[in-house]
């Protein structure tokens, strides 16, 4: 994977979905994921969310990413789940 130095150095969550593993981080002060495609061993961008958070509890169902709960870029905790 190729990404900015910073992202190697923060705190990162991942979650397997389908054939893919996501990677969320921060590049600089910016929420960054990056998504390993299995099928073709490659990495791109992956779409980002619509509250970018950390700490969340998250679990897939099929090809469908769930992410639930956590902290947003802030610190305040997050009241909302998302579904990809």
């Amino acid at each position: 994977m190729s990404s900015n130095t910073s992202f190697e150095f923060t705190d990162k969550e991942s979650l397997a979905v389908g054939t893919e593993l996501l990677v969320l981080g921060k590049e600089v002060l910016d929420p960054v994921i990056y998504k390993y495609i299995l099928l073709t061993n490659s990495w791109s961008f992956g779409q980002l969310m619509k509250e970018p958070k950390c700490l969340f509890g998250s679990a897939s169902l099929g090809e469908i990413a769930i992410v639930v709960g956590g902290s947003d870029p802030n610190g305040n905790i997050a009241n909302s789940s998302e579904f990809q």
